[in-house]
């Protein structure tokens, strides 16, 4: 049997791992920069397991022109776009992020550290709800602005979706390292 294209699965994880952060780094009030490095981290990550992918299969574009044929034409626009979105980064201009705060309701919970006071005035009512602002990023793909971290992770999502298929392929006999 032919091993796995491990440094592929390896760099997934990686794209995952910039994932995570992506995400952390939103729910905070991040630096201008810190949300564009880890988006920058996680594109050329994400991008490299198409690469692995070609480098093992020796076949260059054919094993993933043929898992872009089982693609809708919906998820290939959004795959190129995102690999658009990396090129983009990496060999020209960049890429613009663009930061909206968003409105999030807050209200406060009991916790068992807080005062009795406290939890008599939650529990009253006397402490009401409050908005807190959320930074959210949104990038631009073709003509359409949508959310970055929502976007990364269907990227990822499809990517991890390309070695499920080369694994299937694997498992099959139907292809062989170069």
């Amino acid at each position: 049997m032919v091993p796995e294209p491990a440094p592929a699965w390896r760099k997934l994880r990686e794209a995952w791992f910039f994932l995570w952060h992506l995400g952390e780094t939103e729910s905070k009030q991040p630096t201008p920069e810190e949300f564009d490095y880890f988006l920058s981290a996680f594109l050329s990550a994400a991008r490299s397991v198409v690469y692995k992918v070609y480098f093992w299969s020796g076949e260059r574009w054919k094993i993933v022109d043929d898992w872009k044929a089982t693609r809708t034409a919906d998820d290939l626009k959004f795959f190129d776009s995102m690999t658009g979105l990396r090129d983009a980064e990496v060999h020209n201009e960049g890429i613009t992020t663009i930061r909206e705060q968003e409105a999030a309701p807050m209200r406060p919970s009991f916790d068992e550290r807080y005062s009795t006071r406290f939890a008599a005035l939650l529990a009253a009512g006397m402490l009401g709800e409050t908005t807190v602002y959320i930074d959210r990023h949104y990038i631009n793909l073709e003509a359409d602005r949508v959310k970055a971290v929502p976007a990364c992770k269907r990227f990822a999502a499809l990517v991890e979706d390309l070695l499920r298929y080369v694994d299937a392929l694997i498992a099959k006999g139907d292809t062989s390292p170069r």
